[in-house]
């Protein structure tokens, strides 16, 4: 019985798969974790070097999750907290009227790189996600056509790098080819 029981063990402990997909396998999640890593170190010494700059990074990491969020999710989120503050009665949540809106003096050119850096955001997010270059919201020609584009194709890149680790097979998304003047393709 207890040989039985050694033999039936011994055979589940074999694997059907061939051990180059194991292998495969190992290095592209290892790589991968690798990768990982080193990137966790950088966004930590990312998020030191905001603080050292006088950013508040406790808001700073509340304004990426609500920059991740559809505007009506994020401004329905803080209409909650407000509320749940002042069910508590938070001092913040019902003085929030006594601070007003202070709004930021941004440059026009700050102001042109983060509007380039959130369509090249957008654009990252579709690519990443496998939607079509037809889903540009924006007007051909203009520098957020173009950098939303550029996010685009990296999002995509990503998109197929990461298949390929996993060994998945991956399909371009179909939609028309996007032109500029003359035919010319935007993006090479």
């Amino acid at each position: 019985m207890v040989k039985r029981l050694k033999e039936d063990v011994a055979e589940q402990d074999r694997s059907n798969v061939p051990p180059e997909v194991i292998q495969r396998h190992f290095r592209a999640i290892h790589k991968l974790a690798t990768d990982l890593k080193d990137i966790s170190s950088q966004l930590q010494t990312a998020f030191k070097t905001a603080k050292s700059d006088g950013v508040p990074i406790d808001a700073l990491r509340m304004a990426r999750k609500l920059h991740k969020m559809d505007s009506l999710e994020a401004q329905h989120l803080l209409n909650q907290v407000a509320y749940i503050g002042r069910v508590l009665g938070m001092p913040f949540a019902t003085q929030l009227q006594m601070f007003g809106n202070q709004e930021p003096e941004v440059s026009d050119e700050a102001a042109e790189e983060q509007a380039d850096w959130d369509a090249m955001e957008t654009g990252r997010a579709v690519g990443r996600d496998g939607g079509s270059k037809t889903l540009n919201p924006y007007d051909p020609g203009t520098r957020s056509h173009t950098f939303w584009l550029k996010g685009w194709t990296a999002g995509d890149e990503a998109r197929f790098k990461a298949a390929k680790a996993s060994g998945t097979d991956v399909k371009k998304p179909r939609g028309k080819r996007l032109t500029g003047e003359k035919g010319a393709p935007l993006l090479q």
